[in-house]
């Protein structure tokens, strides 16, 4: 969201992370509801209470299609009939945005891994 006035650094081209400018950490309110949250050197948050197969559903443009997929426990890697790695090789799905969901989804089935 433009003017939030978050202060940004620049970013390394070789990793494609930005360098730390956040000292403490701050939420800012968003206009359509929820909070930005700059962090200081934290670069990933865990998600607790949520299965890793919920995690479709907080990615807007994976949701609605998990449904349509053959199986319905797919996992979005590698089933045949799966309807979200069609939206992907159909650039209907941004696959920075399906690496995104698919790094979160790996990190939290390790997380239920180490759990039990």
């Amino acid at each position: 969201q433009p003017g939030l006035g978050l202060k940004v650094n620049v970013v390394s081209r070789a990793t494609g992370k930005g360098l730390h400018t956040t000292r403490y950490a701050e939420l800012f309110p968003l206009d359509g509801g929820g909070y930005v949250a700059d962090t200081p050197g934290i670069r990933g948050l865990a998600l607790f209470d949520l299965e890793s197969t919920e995690i479709d559903a907080y990615f807007r443009e994976i949701a609605p299609l998990v449904e349509q997929c053959q199986f319905s426990d797919c996992s979005h890697r590698h089933e045949p009939g799966c309807a979200v790695k069609t939206a992907v090789s159909q650039q209907k799905i941004h696959p920075a945005r399906y690496d995104s969901y698919l790094r979160l989804r790996e990190e939290h089935e390790a997380l239920d891994d180490e759990s039990y």
